[in-house]
């Protein structure tokens, strides 16, 4: 940073990137503890299903939920294992648990969570991943915390100028 930043705006710019730096490893915990959350109501989910290694498949899926969207790929074992247990029927309850499992986390705890461990608003991360995803995909889904990130630091910085530039 310092190589490509003109001298007058690399103190703003490191610390910018300081800021944004700090807050993404928050957002990277905040994925972990989302993991772990989502891996202990599948354990439950599963284990009250009768589905057999329940265990072993929450941890799977909470290793999966660092992934966006791994929890789909984690429905791919648990309909093998539903199905080799109790067949057909098993399968379609596990794969709906894992679909109500799905909404709560995008639409109610991964927001939430966000908003506890970074204080970006729940309206703004749902926002960002919808814009993520338009304009790059599944790189966007990824990239779209991160950007929006760094984007609320510096508006907030330039916001905090504004109001220092009224005041003098």
């Amino acid at each position: 940073m310092r190589i490509i930043t003109p001298r007058d705006k690399e103190e703003y710019v490191i610390g910018l990137w300081q800021r944004t730096e700090r807050k993404i490893g928050l957002w990277m915990q905040g994925q972990m503890l989302l993991g772990v959350i989502m891996g202990v109501l599948t354990y439950l989910g599963l284990t009250i299903l009768g589905v057999k290694y329940s265990l072993v498949l929450a941890i799977m899926t909470a290793f999966l939920e660092l992934i966006p969207y791994g929890i789909f790929l984690a429905m791919v074992p648990v309909g093998l294992f539903g199905y080799l247990d109790g067949g057909v029927t098993l399968v379609l309850l596990s794969l709906a648990l894992y679909f109500i499992l799905h909404q709560f986390e995008t639409y109610l705890i991964y927001p939430l969570i966000i908003k506890k461990v970074i204080g970006i608003s729940p309206l703004v991360v749902i926002l960002s991943i919808i814009i993520g995803l338009q304009l790059a995909g599944f790189l966007g889904v990824i990239l779209a915390i991160p950007v929006a990130v760094c984007l609320l630091e510096f508006l907030d910085d330039l916001e905090k100028k504004k109001i220092l530039s009224k005041t003098t």
